[in-house]
């Protein structure tokens, strides 16, 4: 996995993909430590913002959806601890063992804003060409659920007496 963050850092999206993929990581990433999903979610990470620089949105998309759908990011990339209410001393210091040090954080409001664009690119061709069309292509909730919201706002700031 180093491997292919190394190419991804450096732009060789395909190489990185390339290699991710004969790895088969993704198919056992649930049953491994939480050390090496951390370290698979910021390799799908950089695979995202490699793939967003060399102009390949859907790719892009693809790779970051998974991580910026549920809003988790933070806790995926190893940022935050998961928190929950009755959590013991020691399950607090276990979680607190699998947090990177600032230097490494990844700055995820850029990685949502790449999401997001790479989504708006190919969500509006599909909204304008089939505006009429309820049932159509759905590239991602997460956008269209944004957009919606935004279209209610601006149509109750406009309304016309």
């Amino acid at each position: 996995m180093f491997h292919v963050y190394h190419h991804s850092l450096h732009g060789r999206f395909y190489e990185a993909r390339d290699l991710l993929l004969m790895s088969k990581i993704h198919q056992k990433i649930v049953n491994m430590d939480k050390a090496t999903q951390i370290l698979y979610n910021r390799v799908l990470v950089a695979l995202g913002i490699s793939a967003f620089q060399n102009g390949l949105f859907y790719e892009s998309q693809m790779c970051l959806s998974e991580l910026c759908t549920y809003g988790r990011i933070k806790e995926a990339t190893g940022q935050r601890i998961h928190s929950r209410k009755n959590m013991t001393a020691d399950q607090k210091r276990e979680e607190r063992k699998h947090l990177l040090p600032y230097h490494m954080h990844i700055d995820l409001e850029f990685v949502e804003g790449l999401h997001l664009i790479s989504a708006m690119l190919l969500e509006v061709p599909i909204v304008t060409k089939n505006h009429y069309n309820i049932q159509f292509k759905l590239v991602s909730k997460h956008f269209r659920k944004i957009m919606e919201n935004f279209e209610k706002n601006v149509q109750n700031e406009f309304v016309f007496f």
